[in-house]
C-alpha cells in the first residue's frame, strides 16, 4: 500500500510539473504571437503616421518661410537633418530653385517637376490629398519615399521628401528578434520550473503524499 501511494504521489508530482510547464509556455507563446501580429499589422501604420507628422511640421514651417528669422531657418534645417527630411522650393514658373535643404537639390527638382508635369514614377499609394498638397508613398531609384508636394500659400511649389527606411525589413527583423527571445525565455522558464519543483519537493511533495495517504487510509477503512 505504501508503494502504491508513493507511485501515485510521484505521478501527481510529474503531472503538476507538466501542467506548470505547459501553462507557462502557452502564455509565453500566445504573448509573442500577439506581439508579432501587432508588429505586422500595426507597426507600419504607426511608423507612417509618425513620419507624416514630421513632414506636416516641416510643411507648416515652409509656409511661413518668408517670415522666418535666420535662427528659425537654421532650426528648421537642423530638424530636417535630424529626421532625414529633404525639401526644395521652386518659383511660381517652376523654373528656378528658390531654396532647398538637400544634398542633391537637382534630384529633388527633377522629381518635383515630374510630379507637376505628370511624368513622375508610378505612385504606390496616396495617403492624403488636399487643395494645397498631395501626400504619397512613391518609389524613386529603387527606394520608397514619403513625399509631400504641392503649392505654398505664396504660390511657390514645393517637395518635401522623407525616406521610408525599409519598414518591412524592420518588421521582419523585429519579429525574428522576438522569436529568438521567446525561445530563450521558454527554455529558461522550463529550467526554472523544474529547479523550483525539485527544490521544494522535500516539503511540498511530502505534504501531498501525507494528504494522499490519509485519504487512502480513510477509503480503505470505510
Amino acid at each position: 500500500m505504501g508503494n502504491g501511494i508513493q507511485v501515485r504521489g510521484l505521478g501527481i508530482k510529474k503531472s503538476i510539473k507538466a501542467r506548470l510547464i505547459v501553462t507557462f509556455v502557452g502564455i509565453v507563446v500566445i504573448a509573442f504571437v500577439l506581439i508579432a501580429l501587432s508588429n505586422s499589422f500595426l507597426l507600419e501604420r504607426y511608423y507612417v503616421a509618425k513620419k507624416t507628422d514630421a513632414i506636416q511640421d516641416v510643411y507648416e514651417k515652409l509656409n511661413q518661410y518668408d517670415s522666418l528669422t535666420s535662427d528659425k531657418v537654421q532650426s528648421l534645417k537642423s530638424i530636417c537633418i535630424e529626421k532625414n527630411i529633404s525639401w526644395v522650393i521652386l518659383d511660381t514658373n517652376h523654373s528656378e530653385i528658390l531654396d532647398y535643404d538637400s544634398r542633391n537639390a537637382n534630384r529633388l527638382y527633377a522629381s518635383l517637376f515630374g510630379y507637376i508635369t505628370g511624368v513622375a514614377p508610378a505612385k504606390s499609394s496616396t495617403l492624403e490629398e488636399t487643395d494645397n498638397y498631395t501626400l504619397e508613398v512613391n518609389r524613386d531609384m529603387d527606394m520608397d519615399y514619403l513625399d509631400m508636394w504641392g503649392m505654398l500659400d505664396n504660390n511657390n511649389v514645393f517637395l518635401i521628401r522623407l525616406p521610408m527606411a525599409g519598414i518591412s525589413d524592420s518588421i521582419q527583423i523585429s519579429n525574428m528578434f522576438y522569436l529568438y527571445t521567446g525561445m530563450i525565455v521558454v527554455a529558461i522558464s522550463i529550467l526554472a520550473i523544474w529547479f523550483l519543483v525539485e527544490k521544494t519537493k522535500s516539503v511540498f511533495w511530502d505534504r501531498i503524499l501525507i494528504k494522499c495517504q490519509k485519504n487512502w487510509n480513510r477509503r480503505f477503512q470505510n
